[in-house]
């Protein structure tokens, strides 16, 4: 299981090791650092898939300040390091620390490396839809630009894709160039739509396609440099005196490092702009995608305390299909309040709370359940509690 620890890195005073999960939720104020902590996971991901698949050295990552100068500056997050930052990422094929400025990377000697799809999703994506033909606009961040790209593709993918919320669909004229918003009375462009659905429609639409590439194992085409890569690696091994089982698992080994077979999503804010029965919808919605593959993983970051609580519907959803087991009347049921294809593993999954003075904690999951008395819901707590001193003033 991968992990990663961070100390004194932005806002981050001190996370302690965090293990990152199949499914990994990040919750505090604006400001705490959830969009840092992920940004973090996003460029050592990068960096070590990068590795695997031998696109840069070990050297090249590590000379000339370039994991601070280059890797880091992707998401923006260059200016973020202090005299004093420490962060450690432990991958499943490397190691990799900064520590006293420098950066030190170890290969694992144990560990399956799946090669994952990486997407970070901004929070800044409405801005792609709300604004027509963003992509011509220069000056973009890299991550906006990217999503961007994948979005494009995204729509082209489908003449018509429905949205997990109200039956909406969105319809993508491929000649004009044009997404439309539908309904069932009405038609609109889609940079006309509210806020809450521009800020979905990227976010599903991108989600969608690049699992279904992984899905029916299309997920990366390779560019005409990595196919001649590849073509001299595997006339190299046809070269040597081999047994036919060696020679065949060598080649094996050597496509893996080019084929995608998991993705791994990256959401900030999956419920921004969106009336809470909307956020239950898209949440299930992803996590029915997170389920497809073995090795898929979703990472959150949230504001919302009803993520959380839907969260918890999900992994008790997910409780009640293993105890039934092959009860077909039982899960038909179960199937009805929370879709089987979107219950998650109690195990798999793992929320932090990020305080103000920057520290990071796990929120405890008694019984395989996020306990009540988290962050966000200690300030539903904290609203009542004020209510019932207005009630209290009022009655004096």
């Amino acid at each position: 299981m991968r992990a990663i620890t961070i100390r004194n890195f932005g806002p981050i005073s001190d996370s302690t090791r965090l293990p990152i999960k199949p499914l990994t939720i990040f919750c505090g104020q604006q400001g705490s650092g959830k969009s840092t902590i992920t940004k973090l996971i996003s460029t050592f991901s990068w960096i070590e898939k990068a590795l695997v698949r031998q696109k840069v050295s070990i050297n090249y990552v590590m000379a000339n300040n370039r994991f601070q100068s280059t890797f880091c500056k992707y998401h923006y997050i260059d200016s973020y390091f202090k005299t004093d930052s420490y962060i450690k990422y432990e991958g499943e094929a490397f190691t990799i620390e900064y520590k006293d400025g420098k950066v030190g990377i170890e290969p694992q000697k144990q560990g399956h490396y799946k090669m994952p799809k990486i997407m970070y999703v901004p929070a800044e994506r409405n801005f792609m839809v709300a604004v027509e033909h963003a992509e011509k606009i220069a000056g973009l961040p890299p991550s906006l630009m990217t999503l961007q790209d994948e979005y494009r593709k995204a729509l082209a993918a489908w003449e018509e894709q429905a949205l997990p919320i109200n039956g909406f669909r969105v319809r993508y004229d491929r000649l004009n160039k044009i997404a439309w918003l539908q309904g069932e009375d009405f038609k609109v462009r889609v940079h006309e739509a509210a806020s809450g659905l521009q800020s979905v429609i990227p976010l599903v639409l991108v989600t969608r396609n690049l699992a279904k590439h992984i899905k029916e194992g299309t997920a990366h085409p390779l560019s005409s440099e990595e196919k001649e890569k590849l073509q001299k690696e595997v006339e190299a091994i046809y070269k040597m005196n081999l047994k036919e089982e060696v020679r065949n698992a060598l080649i094996q080994r050597l496509n893996q490092r080019y084929e995608n077979v998991c993705f791994w999503n990256i959401v900030e804010e999956m419920e921004q702009n969106l009336y809470p029965s909307s956020q239950m919808s898209v949440l299930l919605h992803l996590l029915s995608i997170f389920n497809q593959v073995e090795g898929n993983e979703l990472i959150l970051t949230t504001h919302s305390p009803y993520i959380l609580d839907y969260v918890t519907l999900a992994a008790k959803a997910g409780l009640l299909k293993k105890m039934f087991g092959n009860d077909e009347s039982k899960l038909a049921k179960l199937n009805k309040i929370i879709p089987l294809e979107s219950a998650i593993d109690e195990g798999g999954f793992v929320i932090y709370q990020i305080t103000e003075n920057g520290r990071v904690a796990t929120l405890a999951l008694p019984s395989g359940l996020p306990e009540d008395g988290n962050y966000l819901n200690a300030l539903l707590e904290e609203s009542n509690s004020i209510f019932a001193d207005l009630l209290e003033l009022e009655d004096e």
